[in-house]
């Protein structure tokens, strides 16, 4: 477990805690880059639905509302193997 503590300002710090395994920084860096780069709150950014691109197998996960309806068929009409899951994480 790696503490990360993220400052937009002084006012403002959040520890975010990778609670995943070690292998998987990427949540961590993900949820600090949004907090930064947005106008949104570290709660918003957790809540927000998910879609993670797997390579093997060749899919596309994603939450409820996690995409429109639009996309999704554009991105099967391009090929895209996408697989609706239940929120994770």
């Amino acid at each position: 477990m790696t503490p990360t503590i993220v400052t937009k300002t002084i006012a403002s710090a959040w520890q975010l805690v990778r609670l995943v395994a070690a292998r998987s920084l990427q949540p961590c860096c993900k949820l600090s880059l949004m907090c930064l780069n947005t106008t949104w709150t570290l709660v918003q950014v957790v809540s927000a639905s998910r879609i993670h691109h797997q390579w093997l197998p060749d899919e596309l996960r994603v939450e409820p509302f996690g995409l429109d309806i639009a996309t999704i068929q554009e991105l099967r009409r391009r090929g895209h193997n996408i697989k609706k899951r239940s929120p994770w994480g």
